[in-house]
């Protein structure tokens, strides 16, 4: 603690002002001690790309169901006579074809 200049004040007051000496051991392990917020943010990033990952896989697998499913669902409906390309107009009919 070090002591502001005033005059005949020597009780605990706001002139006292602390001070830590920075060259003491102490203050040097202190400065050194990992107190864990950088091992749960590099845990937290972990687990963020692990989900993130999983998403994208779960999301991938999904949509290539559906275009499996999509394709042989056109298939059969095509082999029905239900559906046709029409190279004209670039688009699906669906219905009974024109007689």
């Amino acid at each position: 603690m070090r002591w502001r200049a005033t005059v005949n004040n020597l009780n605990n007051s706001p002139h006292w002002v602390k001070v830590k000496n920075p060259k003491t051991p102490s203050v040097k392990q202190e400065a050194e001690e990992d107190w864990g917020h950088s091992v749960m943010r590099e845990q937290l990033l972990q687990f963020g790309i692990v989900v993130a990952f999983g998403a994208f896989c779960f999301g991938c697998g999904y949509l290539t169901a559906f275009i499996v499913t999509r394709n042989r669902w056109r298939d059969e409906m095509i082999k029905r006579g239900v559906a046709r390309y029409n190279w004209q107009t670039g688009k699906w009919e669906w219905g009974e074809p024109p007689k």
